[in-house]
C-alpha cells in the first residue's frame, strides 16, 4: 500500500467559512464619502449599484464556467471612470470596505 505524503483541502468554504460585511449598509455611506472626499461624486446608493454593475461586467466578460474576479480591478475600473487613477486609492478602497478579494459567482 502506497504511502500518503499529503493531503490537499480546498480551505475557504470547505473547512473556514468566511464572513464579510460587504452587504452592510454603512460600509457603503462611509466608502461613499471616503470616495467623496477625493472627488468622486457618488453617495451609499450610486456606490452600491456601480460596483454591482462592475462586478456583473467581470462576471460576463469571461467564458469561465466559475470565474473569478479581482475586485481591484473593479475599483480600479470605476474610479478610472471618474478620472481618477491611483493605485493607492484603489486599494485603500478595498481596504476600508474589505471586500478586497476574490469573487466567485
Amino acid at each position: 500500500m502506497p504511502k500518503i505524503r499529503a493531503i490537499i483541502f480546498d480551505c475557504y468554504s470547505t473547512l473556514i467559512d468566511i464572513r464579510t460585511d460587504e452587504e452592510r449598509d454603512d460600509l457603503f455611506h462611509y466608502l461613499s464619502l471616503y470616495l467623496q472626499y477625493y472627488g468622486v461624486r457618488t453617495d451609499a446608493k450610486k456606490l452600491r449599484t456601480t460596483l454591482d454593475l462592475e462586478k456583473e461586467q467581470c462576471f460576463q466578460s469571461t467564458k469561465e464556467a466559475y470565474p473569478e474576479i479581482d475586485l481591484e480591478v473593479v475599483f480600479a475600473n470605476i474610479l478610472r471612470k471618474e478620472g481618477l487613477s491611483n493605485p493607492f486609492l484603489v486599494e485603500s478602497c478595498c481596504k476600508r470596505s474589505s471586500v478586497c478579494k476574490r469573487v466567485r459567482c
